[in-house]
């Protein structure tokens, strides 16, 4: 009896002098909590990176965007060519082979999309049915995985869960990887150098 009074002590006095608390007795965030607030750091970033994979074979299209505080830069990979997007304001460059083409904002294409933090969040969305995987790295970076059935993301550990990666294990189109770096880092995107029409 005196043996389980003392326990009942000392266990409350060991835990307010800050003893670390075992991970099967520490709550922390779920794994639909931590896709949660790192989807929501994205939708809010101002400036971003992003490269990806997406598709397979001939179809695949390797797309990588910058999106800068004064505009943003992107380029998208398709079967050997590749077509580029700078857009600065209210004006947009499409370029390829070194050649590039001054346009109005307003006329082009759909590619702008990724230049939007709030579009690319519903790319790489946070779904339910998460599960808390390993403790990793990825791109130099330590990470926490989120397994689903087709889907694993990887954000950072920490208080402010970032997003890093975004896999895909679908089949065909619905295969893919994103990757993302320099959430909220200040970048300056720069006009194109080279022939340039149109300006």
């Amino acid at each position: 009896m005196k043996l389980v009074v003392a326990a009942a002590v000392a266990v409350p006095l060991f835990l307010a002098a800050g003893a670390v608390v075992p991970a099967a007795m520490a709550a922390g965030p779920t794994a639909s909590q931590l896709a949660s607030k790192a989807s929501a750091d994205l939708k809010a970033a101002k400036t971003y990176r992003m490269s990806s994979i997406t598709g397979s074979g001939k179809e695949a299209v390797s797309t990588k965007v910058t999106r800068g505080s004064n505009g943003c830069e992107i380029s998208l990979t398709n079967d050997g060519s590749t077509v580029g997007f700078i857009q600065i304001g209210s004006t947009t460059w499409t370029g390829a082979d070194g050649v590039w083409v001054a346009e109005s904002t307003s006329q082009a294409g759909g590619a702008l999309a990724y230049c939007n933090a709030h579009t690319v969040a519903r790319f790489v969305p946070a779904i339910s049915g998460l599960s808390l995987g390993r403790v990793t790295k990825v791109n130099g970076q330590r990470v926490q995985e989120l397994k689903g059935y087709d889907v694993t993301m990887y954000v950072t550990t920490g208080a402010k869960p970032e997003l890093v990666r975004y896999q895909l294990s679908g089949k065909g189109q619905d295969q893919g990887q994103f990757n993302f770096s320099g959430i909220n880092v200040p970048v300056t995107v720069s006009p194109p150098s080279g022939n340039i029409l149109g300006s």
